[in-house]
């Protein structure tokens, strides 16, 4: 098995230690330069599962070689279905992802790629609604509650992710992760854009987006939108991205067509990031 650590972790000596004590779990960096001598452990080795985020297995895709793995577990971030497939052609084993938050593993998944059931003998979800009423089933921000441990009292932990608890068709409690959760920023006319709206356009771009930048300046006569992506390999042109984002949303491009708002979409080059850096800004009305 092969699970990302920082470069403080990856160290020659440290691996070769490992090995020689008959280990079966070795630590390998997650960033781009330790990437060659992760592939070449892996095929030294015939390591047969690989632990890392969507990003960092994407990168690894890229790399020459001839890796084959029996799984792949995914973490960190969301997994769009076109990254699925082609990570499962790459490296002949479906990825399935796993959901977890600082305060505790919450997931995995099962049968339908971006569902995921939980333990309810260690932890107890529920969802907290637009009108603010705590409900055990639906679509809102998903609460935790642990049913023992020392470190944290039993409480109702927020964790900043939107979800709908519904029930998989043998009637087991499962979850579908939805995004961040939150108000991201307002367009004209009052159209509330969610960090879920985000995350969801970003991942339908086809490749992982490391860095965006979202800076909404309000002026008249029409709002002035300028979007920011990084990533490690090439973007599609910005005026197809500027067309997707308008698409995304039947209010996005009814704001759009009206006049009302001005996009404008940069991309360039940026490193790997074991997960994605989001900035959002939202100036003042400025005349």
């Amino acid at each position: 098995m092969l699970l990302p650590f920082g470069p403080w972790f990856s160290g020659d000596n440290l691996t070769d230690a490992l090995l020689s004590l008959g280990a079966s779990v070795l630590p390998v960096g997650l960033y781009a330069p330790y990437l060659p001598a992760a592939t070449r452990l892996m095929e030294e080795t015939r390591v047969n599962v690989l632990v890392t985020t969507p990003s960092v297995a994407w990168l690894l895709s890229e790399l020459p070689g001839q890796r084959q793995v029996e799984r792949i577990l995914l973490v960190g971030e969301a997994v769009p279905p076109m990254l699925r497939s082609a990570l499962a052609k790459r490296f002949g084993a479906s990825p399935r992802a796993l959901f977890a938050a600082s305060e505790a593993v919450l997931g995995f998944e099962t049968g339908m790629a971006g569902v995921f059931r939980w333990n309810p003998d260690r932890i107890h979800l529920e969802v907290r609604d637009a009108d603010g009423t705590v409900r055990d089933s639906g679509v809102g921000e998903l609460l935790l509650t642990r049913r023992y441990g020392l470190a944290q009292p039993v409480l109702r932990y927020p964790l900043g992710d939107r979800a709908e608890l519904l029930e998989d068709a043998s009637g087991t409690r499962c979850f579908r992760y939805l995004g961040r959760h939150g108000h991201a920023f307002t367009l004209a006319g009052g159209v509330k854009i969610t960090r879920a709206q985000i995350d969801h356009f970003l991942d339908t771009l086809g490749m992982p987006i490391h860095e965006a930048m979202f800076n909404l300046r309000h002026c008249a006569p029409r709002d002035q939108l300028l979007i920011e992506l990084g990533a490690s390999r090439p973007l599609p042109h910005p005026e197809k991205i500027r067309d997707r984002f308008v698409l995304s949303s039947i209010e996005i491009g009814d704001v759009a067509h009206g006049g009302l708002l001005e996009l404008h979409v940069r991309v360039r080059e940026a490193p790997s990031r074991a997960k994605r850096r989001l900035e959002i800004t939202e100036a003042p009305w400025g005349l």
